[in-house]
């Protein structure tokens, strides 16, 4: 019973669930139906069905990452979205945002959308973390437990008190769980942009935002991120949003959704 009981306390509170009667669900929802341009729709070929959402709690590294962004001058955020896999989901929960180990198209940052279908595509599906799995199993109510039996041998009692420890290990393990999308909705503190209308994938953001001297000169700013304008003109199809500090992003929410398919002919 002690190890049962210290794998329970092993879990981490990181979030909290928002319902649909809630006010910030209607909020969320309102966001995402709003920021799913027909066009998009139309070249994505679907729209994005919320299931769940929740608000999240900051961890430590968040809450640092929090006070250190009150000494980089960058103005408001702006709420955008980061599609990602239920692992990484949990990890930046933890953790916050990392860099990645390979550069995308604009160099090693980390990629945002103001419409969240352009961050469906990177939300691959997968199983919730083992953290957030048990603090939702926590959550839901359970049956009353049913009157042990017993079995008039303390030995029987203690080998099956042990099986079903190594049965909630291996389950724990190797069961799966429910599969999930995962999007993550942050403040992200963009700063001065740059645009850029060409792939750069070997940017470089300590040379490549910073400004000449003649610029410096007349008070410019040194830029903080990237955004590419999507459309015909630009290097994407959908505007994204490009920062190069882990600092800059604060994940708020976490929403679980469904893919769903549209006829693009009906989009419009």
């Amino acid at each position: 019973m002690g190890a049962l009981s210290s794998r329970s306390e092993e879990v981490v509170r990181q979030v909290k669930e928002v319902f649909r009667s809630d006010a910030e669900w209607r909020e969320i929802e309102e966001l995402v139906n709003k920021r799913m341009r027909p066009k998009h729709i139309r070249h994505y070929k679907c729209k994005m069905a919320i299931t769940r959402i929740f608000k999240i709690l900051p961890s430590d590294s968040i809450m640092r990452h929090m006070v250190q962004l009150q000494d980089l001058g960058l103005g408001s955020p702006k709420l955008l979205f980061h599609g990602t896999t239920p692992a990484r989901a949990e990890r930046i929960l933890k953790d916050g945002f990392s860099l990645p180990p390979r550069p995308g198209m604009f160099g090693k940052g980390i990629y945002f959308a103001k419409d969240p279908l352009k961050s469906v595509r990177y939300a691959a599906e997968g199983t919730r973390g083992r953290n957030l799995e048990r603090q939702l199993s926590e959550a839901e109510p359970k049956p009353a437990a049913a009157p042990e039996q017993g079995t008039g041998s303390g030995a029987w009692d203690w080998m099956s008190s042990i099986g079903a420890w190594v049965s909630s290990a291996i389950g724990d393990t190797f069961s799966g769980g429910e599969t999930v999308r995962h999007m993550l909705l942050c403040e992200v503190y963009l700063g001065k942009t740059r645009t850029l209308r060409f792939a750069r994938p070997k940017l470089d953001p300590a040379k490549d935002l910073r400004r000449g001297w003649l610029w410096k000169r007349f008070g410019a700013r040194e830029y903080n991120s990237v955004r590419a304008p999507g459309g015909f003109l630009g290097a994407v199809k959908v505007t994204e949003y490009v920062i190069y500090s882990p600092l800059q992003a604060i994940p708020k929410f976490l929403i679980e959704f469904d893919r769903v398919p549209i006829d693009a002919r009906a989009a419009g």
